[in-house]
């Protein structure tokens, strides 16, 4: 097994969340390293100072011998057992609106993952999470 240096690690797509801060300015945090996080007083000084911190936490844990997390892959792809009526449903919509129902659900879960997401991150909040929302209750009806 080949050894993995810096620069791996480095070209790897790890999820970076940057929030503005009540007091002004913003924090940075990758999501996959824990403590690898760090704070600036604009978008482009957070943006500089999370790739250094980037830098340094796989630096630290490669000398250390510590393991690394890798960020997830998706291949775009799964699958989904429905009820034959609903799948009827769905693919009749679809239809209607001139689309392939592989479209027509891109369209729906992607407008339905809008509004959690919206519900979940309040405009002006040091939290990204609000455990009292969730999305129960908010699916809409498909376009007719």
């Amino acid at each position: 097994m080949e050894k993995k240096d810096i620069s791996y690690y480095l070209t790897l797509p790890y999820s970076i969340h940057i929030q503005a801060e009540a007091e002004g300015g913003f924090f940075a945090r990758v999501e996959e390293l824990k403590g690898c996080m760090t704070q600036g007083e604009s978008l482009e000084e957070v943006a500089g100072n999370i790739r250094d911190a980037l830098e340094a936490w796989l630096t630290t844990a490669l000398d250390r011998g510590i393991t690394i997390p890798e960020p997830e892959s998706y291949s775009g792809k799964f699958v989904l057992r429905i009820p034959k009526s609903l799948h009827r449903k769905l693919a009749e919509s679809a239809r209607r609106e001139n689309l392939s129902l592989n479209q027509f659900l891109i369209y729906l879960l992607t407008e339905q993952n809008t509004i959690c997401t919206m519900k979940r991150v309040p405009m002006h909040s040091t939290s990204s999470r609000d455990p009292k929302t969730s999305c129960k209750g908010t699916a809409r009806r498909a376009p007719a």
